[in-house]
């Protein structure tokens, strides 16, 4: 018997529709995507010189702590890391608007696609130039893609997807978890309040029925009497 094995294409629409037209799947592909890519470029960075590409809060607060040493390599280094970043980003807001002025559906993949050829181009250069600025070079060219990727994913799913930012995710869990334990909370109190409602219609109930049996007594009486109840 010959098994047959299958294959998931990939969703076309990862890349494509943005904001709330997004279906789920396609949120989850692109961050598992792009986040395993961003995870593997800041090791390679970490390794290569001690520094990660996409570590833009570590930056500015190592900035910040060698300025207050005197160390301006180091804090110019830092400064590096945030201005090449931003212009990343900056870079591909520029590709990303001109595309949705020219009608491009695809834009954002073609960033990405974009991001993917200067990235070989990058590791091509570093293998031809290892020691390119003491392997400055190649973090700052790092850190120039993580911003254009970073653009990328925010833009198309509207901040939903962060691939390098570990403190924005990080409190969405929070978000969620709290949004969850109000949720439990509510059903629990709601839960208590019917009982409490029980417990107090119960007694009234009950001293209700009791005050009114001597009347409902009275009146059966007077019908029995009356011939009217057999």
């Amino acid at each position: 018997m010959i098994g047959v094995v299958t294959t998931q294409a990939p969703d076309p629409r990862m890349l494509i529709r943005q904001g709330d037209a997004r279906p789920l799947a396609a949120d989850r592909n692109l961050a598992c995507t792009l986040a395993l890519a961003a995870g593997a470029l800041n090791t390679v960075g970490f390794y290569k010189i001690g520094i990660y590409s996409s570590h833009m809060t570590g930056a500015v607060s190592t900035l910040a702590d060698r300025l207050a040493l005197g160390d301006w390599a180091g804090a110019m280094v830092c400064l590096g890391l945030v201005t090449s970043f931003v212009a990343g980003a900056a870079a591909s807001t520029l590709l990303a608007n001109e595309g949705q002025r020219r009608g491009l559906a695809g834009i954002h993949a073609l960033s990405i696609m974009a991001e993917a050829v200067l990235l070989a181009g990058l590791a091509a250069a570093d293998a031809w130039v290892p020691q390119l600025w003491g392997g400055l070079g190649f973090v700052l060219g790092m850190s120039a893609l993580m911003g254009l990727q970073n653009a990328v994913v925010t833009r198309i799913s509207n901040a939903r997807i962060r691939t390098t930012h570990v403190t924005g995710m990080v409190t969405d869990i929070g978000i969620e978890l709290g949004n969850l334990l109000d949720i439990a909370l509510r059903r629990r109190r709601r839960a208590e309040a019917a009982v409490n409602r029980q417990q107090i219609r119960c007694p009234c109930v009950g001293s209700n029925r009791c005050a009114h049996q001597p009347i409902e007594g009275f009146y059966n009486r007077v019908l029995a009497e009356s011939g009217f109840v057999g």
